[in-house]
């Protein structure tokens, strides 16, 4: 079997194999649940690997997240895999929201 060593490593709970996410953008939730969920993820106990949906994702912030071992139940402060790009809010104007200087134009 020469081919064995290029397999792609699989999670030992629904034996799919990885996904990679490079980057994800921090105003976009689905993306960023989606990215977690696909994730690898391994614990430093019992020593498996596994995916973000098959152990329980607690706290996530752009750079960590708190992972919970499907096997042994241990809970994991786990660096993200990939890189969270940074928004900048484009705050527009809404419908109802106060315009102090069209106010101060008027006559009254």
């Amino acid at each position: 079997m020469i081919f064995t060593a290029f397999r792609k490593p699989k999670c030992v709970v629904c034996k799919r194999t990885f996904s990679s996410v490079e980057s994800v953008k921090s105003n976009d939730s689905d993306a960023m649940q989606d990215a977690l969920a696909l994730s690898q993820f391994g614990c430093g106990s019992c020593g498996v690997k596994f995916h973000g949906m098959c152990g329980k994702i607690g706290q996530a912030n752009p750079r960590s997240a708190i992972v919970t071992c499907p096997r042994c139940n241990r809970r994991i402060k786990h660096e993200l895999p990939f890189q969270v790009e940074k928004v900048e809010s484009t705050a527009t104007k809404q419908i109802g929201d106060r315009v102090d200087d069209e106010i101060s134009d008027r006559p009254y």
